[in-house]
């Protein structure tokens, strides 16, 4: 049973040891900060569990006739990722341990930590794709519309479709530039404080300043 990267609480492997082969098995304890490890129900080394600031945690296990064997820990979305190794190679897939090393997710720093690492898919989407530059036409076309109308049922329609347009294009680029931000600041070398500082900006400079932007245009349509 060499699935080694299966994600369950508790994942087994028959190693090979001469005529009986062993059982490597490694038992996660739910509100225990370690990981257990067994060769056939006798226990054999104890790990700590891996973190956001320490992601990556590794002990060589002597097993008796199979030689010594790499049991290695990272964490993933779903939860705890195991895999053993013999040689410097995985047994569930003949990765080489340097390569699961490389694949694992890196170490959290003070601002990753405090943003999470989770970026949506939107921080791969262009900020203005054609549809979005359409609509804001639209919104700005037909708010002009309403301005040179001013009064009436068809000003006030082109008020409403301006608003709805404009109201998508902004939430959506938003969302979109905020998340590219944020995906470049978690790989940015500057301080944690600096980079939250950053974010914190950007965030709040976008809805600032579409507020100047309504006030502007209340302003027009303000009687005199």
């Amino acid at each position: 049973m060499n699935d080694a990267r299966r994600p369950r609480g508790r994942l087994l492997w028959r190693l090979e040891a001469g005529a009986t082969p062993k059982l490597l098995d490694v038992r996660e304890r739910l509100l225990s900060p370690s990981v257990d490890i067994f060769i056939d129900d006798e226990s054999v080394a104890s790990l700590p569990k891996p973190t956001r600031q320490n992601p990556w945690v590794t002990a060589d296990i002597s097993v008796p006739g199979a030689g010594t064997h790499t049991v290695a820990l990272s964490r993933a979305p779903w939860g705890l990722v195991a895999e053993v190794f013999k040689d410097g190679m995985s047994l569930a897939d003949g990765r080489s341990l340097e390569q699961a090393r490389a694949d694992a997710p890196p170490p959290m720093d003070a601002y990753a930590r405090a943003t999470g690492l989770a970026i949506s898919g939107v921080s791969t989407s262009r900020v203005f794709p054609r549809w979005v530059a359409l609509a804001a036409v639209l919104a700005l076309l037909s708010l002009a519309g309403a301005m040179v109308l001013r009064t009436g049922v068809v000003g006030a329609e082109l008020i409403l479709v301006g608003s709805v347009l404009g109201t998508v294009v902004f939430i959506r680029t938003w969302l979109v530039f905020t998340a590219k931000v944020h995906a470049r600041l978690l790989h940015d070398h500057h301080g944690s404080a600096a980079r939250f500082a950053a974010l914190v900006a950007v965030f709040l400079a976008v809805p600032l300043g579409l507020l100047l932007v309504t006030v502007l245009v209340a302003s027009i349509f303000q009687p005199t």
